[in-house]
């Protein structure tokens, strides 16, 4: 039980450190006009700002035992994740743009 508490610290610590060096937060924004995310590094996915004009629709991953995976697809084809890491309100985060936009389709994938 003691080697288990050591490893799974160790592995913690090792995921962590990485941010601990960056001094930068994970942070989405919700604004009028357009959505942002700011990600502390690219290996944990892009950075991102997309007027909400510009999002031809939303893409729900509802497969799994988990909560739904969301993704933002714009019109031009590329696909933004919306990570629930760092405790982002995904939830909030959709249903701010498609307030925003609601003829937005929401497309389920599973």
């Amino acid at each position: 039980m003691v080697i288990t508490t050591v490893v799974l610290s160790a592995v913690v610590f090792a995921y962590a450190l990485p941010n601990i060096r960056l001094n930068k937060r994970f942070a989405f924004r919700v604004y009028n006009d357009h959505l942002e995310c700011e990600s502390p590094a690219e290996r944990f996915g892009p950075s991102f700002e997309l007027r909400f004009s510009d999002i031809e629709y939303l893409e729900e991953n509802a497969g799994g035992e988990g909560p739904s995976t969301w993704a933002v697809v714009t019109n031009g084809g590329n696909k933004f994740s919306l990570t629930p890491n760092y405790g982002n309100p995904v939830r909030d985060i959709i249903a701010a743009t498609r307030q925003a936009r609601p003829d937005l389709e929401v497309r389920d994938v599973k």
